[in-house]
């Protein structure tokens, strides 16, 4: 059985974090686009 850590998810978050900046940035934005963030996470 898993035991919920926030602790472990907020450091686990960052590597998240940083794929998802790397994926943003190959989708070649113009600036007028709207995202909607469905996940859940900590906010980051």
């Amino acid at each position: 059985m898993y035991n919920w850590d926030a602790e472990d998810y907020r450091n686990s978050s960052n590597e998240q974090q940083k794929w998802a900046r790397e994926l943003i940035a190959k989708l070649e934005l113009k600036g007028d686009e709207k995202v909607i963030d469905l996940g859940c996470g900590d906010g980051k």
